[in-house]
């Protein structure tokens, strides 16, 4: 009878502690609805490697991003990988130049932000990141910087995309220089891997491509 009789108390006591943190969690989240997230302008030009000249109607999407591990921006265990938050898109003018407004939204509570990841894709031309010949690193926190900064501004970058020692290559800030593709090969490799659910404008040009390819297998320039 003592026996069942501490069981009882002990229950009661669990279930009004358990009450207790989920009264907690609850106040909580309806306190502190998110975390606020904000990416400021980007802005670049994109041109042909080999003449230099602007590539006109090339989508350039910023992908933002946010880890779900973190509650208001505090570190608490790893987490997944980065998920999307959303997609803002846009094509480049005669000039090749392109411009991305700021965006801010409010995440999840627990969330924190992540490096903007960049897809820049023409059919006919090498695809960004990946295929460009400028700038040469590929990370998304260097290529945020990379198009948030100085447009125009000469640099240095270390290109630490070949095995070996990186090296110190010249760098224009804003200005990414993608090939021409000579072959059919080239250019399926160079279709968008990225999935574009949130990004019509990619996702109509891939389609395009798609449907070149389709066509006009063993096609050399």
């Amino acid at each position: 009878m003592k026996n069942r009789s501490f069981l009882r108390i002990a229950l009661r006591f669990g279930r009004g502690k358990l009450s207790v943190l989920a009264a907690v969690m609850l106040a909580a989240v309806l306190l502190f609805p998110g975390c606020p997230y904000y990416k400021s302008a980007f802005r670049g030009k994109v041109v042909d490697a080999e003449t230099g000249e602007p590539v006109e109607g090339a989508v350039v999407a910023a992908v933002y991003r946010a880890v779900m591990y973190n509650y208001c921006c505090i570190p608490a265990v790893a987490g997944p990988s980065p998920s999307e938050i959303d997609v803002r898109e846009t094509l480049t003018g005669g000039d090749g130049m392109f411009r991305i407004l700021p965006y801010a939204t409010i995440m999840p509570p627990i969330s924190t932000g992540y490096y903007t990841h960049f897809v820049i894709f023409k059919p006919g031309y090498g695809r960004f990141p990946g295929f460009q010949t400028s700038p040469p690193f590929n990370a998304d926190s260097d290529l945020e910087r990379f198009f948030s900064g100085k447009f125009g501004a000469e640099g240095t970058a270390k290109d630490e995309r070949n095995r070996g020692e990186p090296k110190t290559v010249p760098v224009t800030f804003g200005v990414v220089k993608l090939p021409k593709l000579k072959t059919w090969e080239e250019r399926e490799k160079s279709l968008p891997s990225w999935p574009h659910n949130r990004a019509p404008l990619l996702r109509e040009m891939d389609r395009r491509e798609c449907e070149w390819l389709r066509r006009n297998k063993g096609w050399k320039r």
